[in-house]
């Protein structure tokens, strides 16, 4: 099954025009949809007027200390994801509930090759959200997803970097500079591109080892056993 890349609703494949919103499906590949945007109501969390550039799904963890007890507390979950140029949103648990909210992009704490972590709370209260993508293979294939894992770090970091500077927000802003910096410089930039604009999968798996220690050399720890899992699986 077939999704459009400028709606993100389904079509059959082989289907040359998109019968939801008339667009021509050899174009607007900058859009990018693996789940259906009415996939789950995190749309709803949507502000007004940003158009969805992304749809994934997500395995969750939840984690952080009891402020009760004071022990270290894990919680796994699912999540649809939703993505603007502007910001994410997301689904977490809370109360028992499944739980839609928006975050702009400049407040989300790190990401990586296909994950990303959010932050809320302080000190006694902090709670990590660590979101991995995972494929829903009535819409991806395995190769698919594999090689759209990096396609989405080189997509959306520079996106983020540039929208922390320009809300002045320091949040993590050095560590993913960084980190970012460091992946471009193993990889080089021709690397870094040919991971980006990639759709062959055998070409693709001959330059595997050289983006697996680029991303596994730079990574927070947080992301490196997922990074590993995703890349080899």
């Amino acid at each position: 099954m077939q999704l459009c890349n400028n709606c993100g609703k389904q079509i059959e494949d082989g289907q040359k025009i998109c019968n939801h919103c008339g667009t021509s499906l050899e174009i607007n590949k900058d859009k990018k949809f693996f789940v259906p945007i009415d996939f789950s109501n995190v749309i709803e969390a949507i502000p007004a007027g940003e158009d969805i550039i992304y749809s994934s799904f997500c395995a969750g963890q939840k984690s952080g200390l009891d402020p009760r007890t004071h022990a270290f507390q894990s919680e796994a979950f699912q999540s649809h994801v939703l993505f603007t140029k502007n910001g994410i949103a997301y689904q977490e648990p809370e109360a028992g509930l499944m739980k839609s909210n928006y975050l702009p992009w400049y407040k989300v704490n790190n990401i990586a090759a296909g994950s990303f972590m959010i932050q809320k709370g302080s000190a006694m209260k902090k709670k990590t959200f660590a979101y991995t993508m995972t494929p829903v293979t009535k819409y991806e294939s395995p190769k698919e997803f594999k090689m759209r894992i990096p396609r989405f770090y080189f997509d959306f970091v520079p996106n983020i970097l540039l929208e922390k500077k320009k809300h002045r927000s320091s949040e993590g802003l050095k560590k993913l500079e960084k980190s970012y910096n460091k992946v471009k410089k193993i990889l080089g930039e021709k690397e870094c591109e040919f991971f980006r604009t990639n759709v062959d999968y055998e070409e693709f798996q001959k330059h595997l080892p050289l983006l697996e220690k680029a991303m596994l050399e730079s990574a927070p720890k947080w992301a490196q056993y997922l990074i590993k899992k995703q890349l080899n699986e």
